[in-house]
């Protein structure tokens, strides 16, 4: 099995907030990179952090993990977690697992697939 990369590219909206841009698969061998990333930027404190997702074709359980511990953490210290613009494979999984419950999701993008 070949191993994924996970490109993480650290942006700030114009009030400040970081912006982690995602890009890749999210799975047993990139999960912890996107969770020390993230977990760096909750270091920060900030009032909100956006995890953007644009990029993300596929996210397994691991990733899951990750961001219930991300939303954890980021509820301890009082900041709100926001995934921006999940493709609809991973937004798929966020519904299954109910974590859009949970998790503030921003701009979904348009399913592909042709509309009948």
């Amino acid at each position: 099995m070949a191993a994924h990369s996970l490109s993480l590219e650290v942006d700030r909206r114009e009030d400040g907030a970081p912006c982690l841009i995602v890009g890749g698969e999210i799975d047993l061998s990139t999960a912890p990179a996107l969770e020390e990333a993230a977990g760096a930027l909750l270091d920060e404190r900030p009032n909100t952090l956006v995890l953007d997702f644009a990029g993300v074709p596929f996210c397994d359980s691991s990733g899951i993990g990750v961001l219930v511990r991300l939303y954890n953490r980021a509820t301890v210290i009082g900041c709100r977690l926001v995934v921006r613009r999940p493709t609809v494979n991973v937004r798929g999984v966020l519904d299954m697992t109910s974590l859009t419950r949970v998790l503030r999701i921003d701009g979904d993008q348009p399913d592909a697939s042709p509309t009948t």
